[in-house]
């Protein structure tokens, strides 16, 4: 399986700080805990034979045809990929979230193994094939989203064991992350993906009716959060 941030426009930033990453305009403190998070992700790659990619450009190759993204993990050649040309608040996010599927992957945790054909007929449904079994598209959804749902939760772990809530907002972060998993069962509803510059997860007003923790149900849509996503996606 391949989990990926795919490519969004973002606006690249000078290179304070020196070295061939982009801190933005982090303190000499906060640099030097995202410089203690990829020192130990070098350590650990290396220890479980994953290939660990993290390019000083604002995108990085996905796939042999040309698809670019900001970063990706893939299971079946492990590699562990991240563009680090945009601004911390852009990469780090998707380093960390990234480095967890790579966890869960090494760990073999129910949450990846079970979830073995990914969104492969999710894809073919959402295309238009009318012949996909309904009961295979109900379970993607749910071993998918389940899959995010504790790689997410590990992400925030991750950010405080390296003190990183000084740079990434947890709350704001869970709202995110809630914004996508929980898309999912409007996508079913709707039979609709979201477009490039409409990524839930930065729309503010479908981030900002989201909730603040884990603990909920995901097995249904809240009416005002599914009026966010009808009216901004």
């Amino acid at each position: 399986m391949k989990y990926l941030k795919l490519f969004e426009d973002f606006e690249e930033a000078d290179i304070p700080h020196g070295g061939e990453f982009n801190y933005g305009k982090l303190s000499q403190e906060d640099v030097a805990k995202v410089k203690s998070f990829i020192e130990d992700l070098k350590i650990y790659t290396k220890e479980h034979n994953v290939d660990l990619i993290l390019s000083p450009k604002s995108g990085i190759q996905f796939s042999e045809d040309g698809i670019t993204c900001n970063g990706y993990f893939d299971g079946e050649n492990p590699t562990l990929a991240c563009a680090l040309g945009k601004d911390v608040s852009q990469w780090l996010i998707i380093l960390l979230h990234e480095s967890c599927h790579m966890d869960q992957w090494i760990e073999q945790v129910p949450a990846w193994t079970e979830n073995e054909s990914g969104m492969e007929n999710i894809s073919e449904w959402l295309a238009g094939d009318d012949n996909v079994d309904m009961s295979l598209i109900d379970k993607e959804i749910r071993l998918s989203m389940d899959c995010e749902i504790d790689c997410e939760r590990r992400t925030v772990e991750k950010i405080k064991k390296y003190g990183l809530d000084s740079i990434i907002n947890i709350d704001e972060y869970i709202q995110k992350s809630n914004a996508y998993v929980l898309f999912y069962l409007w996508m079913r509803k709707n039979r609709s993906w979201y477009k490039i510059g409409k990524e839930p997860y930065n729309q503010s007003q479908v981030v900002s009716v989201m909730p603040k923790t884990f603990d909920i149900d995901y097995t249904i849509l809240d009416p005002k959060i599914e009026k966010a996503y009808d009216t901004y996606l």
